[in-house]
């Protein structure tokens, strides 16, 4: 069998679809600085600048004629992919047919750049190799996009899966904490999480939400460490009508745990409720925030982090340039918008996060975004603290 090789490459991202798919962050567990870049699924709002997937994805025909072709594999499967990094596969499209098939265009279900495939000819019992570039996100679980071509003489289009499960070397099971128990239709006010090391290595879980860890079955001052820990969150401590504990602090929309595993020192799990859900656009406001917390994981005292946050627009927008300030919410932290770029079709924003002088520990805390008329918070989590070897 002949094989011809793609040699240009496909990436895929997930920057447009608010509701399911979400952009990378390059902090948190192992890496230190870079882009911090995140959306929620259902709660960042109606905007968004690329349609949603059912309406990117070519309509399906009503023939049943089928491309002859097969992919080998049949999903391009990337694994486990940590926030912020760019997971690539690949598949070899084989042309199982008689005559020579002819790529008239290809789409995804997600905003991306990908290579041109118009004309590209595939021979009776030639192959090409398709090579993927995936941007999964920072939304912690399983991401999923697709690749579709549409051949000469077909209408249904062949569609070529992509999938891969973004987490740090220790990820939380589930990936978000409700009421609700996984795969039942029963709620608890005491919902259970586990929280392990991809690497099988053994570590401990120091504080959870700079709190002494509720464990499951295992007693820190008895039980060796190991790499894997059952949880308790205790939606009972907050008041669900004021939405704050007996000491008024808020229900987080994030739940921080920190570690002493040298590979991940600090992750966030989504905590969700209807205490927590995130700010919706106003009424004629035309940009929402595609991230919605930025983790800057273990920073020294006297240091400054920077991120870089998009923006999503309304369909036919005229205004495109609208934030004008970033504010601190918080007395742990001073926030600076430091620059602003074009990327992707849309406008960027560069903060920088500095804690105050005084603080250490534990930090978390929101900054808003400011236009003339309108604003949007995002949350930023960290920890201040000398950094030791082997965490950063």
């Amino acid at each position: 069998m002949n094989s011809h090789t793609l040699t240009s490459l496909i990436a895929i991202g997930f920057a447009g679809v608010l509701g399911a798919l979400v952009m990378p962050s390059l902090t948190g567990c192992v890496k230190q600085e870079g882009q911090v870049k995140e959306t929620e699924p259902n709660e960042a709002g109606a905007i968004a600048s690329v349609p949603d997937r059912v309406s990117q994805a070519p309509t399906p025909s009503t023939s049943d004629r089928k491309v002859p072709v097969v992919l080998e594999p049949s999903t391009i499967d990337l694994g486990i992919v940590s926030p912020g990094t760019i997971g690539s596969g690949h598949v070899l499209l084989r042309n199982v047919g008689d005559v020579p098939l002819k790529i008239l265009t290809s789409k995804t279900s997600c905003q991306c750049t990908i290579v041109d495939l118009a004309e590209t000819v595939i021979g009776p019992n030639e192959s090409i190799e398709i090579p993927a570039q995936f941007d999964p996100g920072t939304q912690f679980g399983i991401r999923t996009a697709d690749i579709f071509l549409i051949f000469e003489g077909y209408d249904d289009p062949v569609e070529i899966p992509i999938r891969a499960e973004v987490a740090y070397v220790v990820r939380s099971v589930p990936s978000i904490i409700t009421r609700r128990i996984p795969n039942t239709e029963r709620y608890t006010d005491k919902p259970q999480f586990v929280i392990e090391a991809i690497d099988g290595r053994s570590f401990q879980i120091l504080r959870v939400h700079d709190e002494a860890p509720q464990f499951v079955d295992f007693d820190p001052e008895s039980d060796e460490s190991r790499s894997t820990y059952t949880l308790i969150f205790d939606f009972n401590r907050f008041d669900t009508q004021l939405c704050i504990d007996e000491e008024g602090r808020p229900m987080p929309s994030y739940l921080v745990i920190e570690t002493d595993h040298p590979g991940c020192p600090i992750l966030d799990v989504r905590l969700r409720h209807e205490c927590t859900a995130h700010e919706r656009p106003s009424p004629g406001q035309a940009w929402t925030l595609a991230y919605r917390r930025a983790l800057l994981g273990v920073m020294e005292p006297g240091a400054s982090r920077e991120f870089d946050v998009p923006l999503r627009w309304a369909p036919n927008a005229q205004v495109m340039s609208p934030i004008l300030k970033v504010v601190s919410e918080s007395p742990q932290f001073f926030s600076e918008l430091v620059d602003v770029y074009e990327k992707d079709d849309t406008y960027w924003y560069r903060v920088r996060i500095t804690p105050t002088g005084h603080h250490r520990g534990f930090l978390y805390g929101t900054v808003r975004f400011q236009s003339a008329q309108f604003d949007m918070a995002m949350t930023i989590i960290g920890r201040v603290d000398e950094v030791k070897p082997g965490d950063g």
